[in-house]
């Protein structure tokens, strides 16, 4: 849509385009309507905003590796720091009970219904936090920098993430922002000097920077399918571990063996040739020590987090707020950019539906729905089996980018 907006201040709205995916119709019909009505809602906001800040005179520079201005990506960090809070505070007597069956191995907390016991999945967590330390220490990070990437990486990333998926039904997942931009808050990112910035880089690349999926998101989902048919959690270890394990090892064989037969540089260019240098060709210039503090970070950073907990406290006390903190925390994610489109398009149908049909409506029209979920992946599969039959090429962004 950019094309058409050619004169300041539209010009300078993030880049926004309308995707038509059936599949993503179909799953996003199935979502609450209040939350459909937050993704479209504050992605169209920010659109505007946008538009406000240039008209202001606000200098428009992006947000480091990430589709959006750099002051929404950090107020979008702000909203995650405040949702992963917000979760914490409503999981406070849960975690009081955890805890006490982790210190104490009290008989009267039940925890036999649970995937994994409480004692087990707490050393776990711990034991795989120092490692993952560790790692990134010997990789040649300095000690709080290695903790300062797993701990963003492992308790806001990847737990926001995993709530967009199991409450917001999003099937693809992508923050807008990276650890090291938490340093930024504070002072220049030269200070972290060439070592720290190269092994971040490395890090940076693999995980946080282009999510897309989670391997927690997948339990989740499978934990949940479990339940629906009554399967007891604890037995689906073993093929979440077979499942976990056998997907390392194929990614890594394809991963090796496809760039080296074909060529790396002649595949999906995205893939091979750009993101993994991104990031490196992003810490050079704070390599060389030419950067500076830029004092938008901590102030719009703040200005995410006192919205984020507006919203949350807004929802938590008024039955009927329509506006979910959720949609705000994504609004500036190459997600909402690919799925707003078919989201408001579902959050219409919907409505309209639930208003003059009612709920019988509903639950007879979802069939359909399910169907272009099935029909769209069906039609990805069959063009994928034609081109490697045929060699001719096919779009590797098929159903959506």
């Amino acid at each position: 849509m950019n094309q058409y907006f050619k004169i300041r201040p539209w010009s300078d709205m993030d880049y926004t385009v309308a995707f038509v995916s059936f599949a993503a119709i179909g799953f996003s019909y199935l979502l609450p309507s209040d939350l459909l009505f937050s993704l479209w809602f504050f992605f169209a906001l920010s659109r505007i905003e946008d538009v406000i800040a240039s008209a202001f005179g606000m200098q428009m520079d992006g947000m480091p590796l990430y589709p959006t201005h750099l002051y929404k990506g950090y107020q979008v960090m702000g909203a995650y720091v405040i949702l992963v809070g917000y979760l914490l505070r409503m999981m406070w007597p849960h975690l009081r009970l955890v805890w006490r069956k982790v210190v104490t191995n009290d008989p009267e907390i039940d925890d036999s219904r649970e995937f994994i016991p409480y004692r087990v999945a707490f050393w776990g967590l711990i034991i795989a936090v120092v490692g993952s330390v560790t790692w990134c220490y010997m990789a040649g990070m300095s000690l709080w920098v290695a903790v300062l990437e797993v701990t963003v990486y492992l308790l806001i990333v990847c737990v926001v993430m995993a709530r967009s998926v199991a409450e917001g039904g999003l099937i693809m997942t992508e923050s807008s922002f990276r650890p090291v931009n938490f340093v930024t808050l504070v002072t220049n990112k030269a200070a972290l000097g060439p070592q720290n910035l190269t092994a971040m880089a490395f890090f940076d690349t693999v995980f946080p920077r282009d999510l897309r999926g989670l391997l927690l998101t997948g339990f989740l989902d499978g934990l949940r399918i479990g339940d629906g048919v009554r399967i007891r959690r604890r037995s689906m270890l073993g093929v979440f571990l077979i499942a976990m394990v056998l997907a390392i090892v194929v990614a890594v064989v394809i991963h090796l063996w496809i760039p080296y037969r074909q060529g790396g540089v002649t595949l999906y260019s995205y893939v091979y040739p750009q993101h993994p240098t991104w990031n490196f060709q992003d810490n050079i210039a704070a390599a060389r020590g030419e950067t500076f503090f830029d004092w938008r970070a901590p102030t719009f950073f703040v200005i995410g987090c006192a919205f984020t907990l507006f919203l949350a406290t807004m929802r938590a006390h008024f039955y009927g707020w329509p506006f979910h903190p959720l949609g705000y925390a994504l609004s500036s994610s190459w997600t909402m950019i690919v799925f707003w489109f078919p989201i408001f398009i579902a959050w219409m149908v919907k409505t309209l539906i639930l208003r003059y049909g009612g709920m019988k409506l509903y639950v007879r029209a979802r069939p359909l729905f399910l169907g272009l979920v099935l029909g769209e992946f069906t039609a990805a599969v069959l063009w994928t089996v034609f081109a490697m039959i045929t060699r001719l090429p096919v779009s590797p962004t098929m159903p959506w980018p």
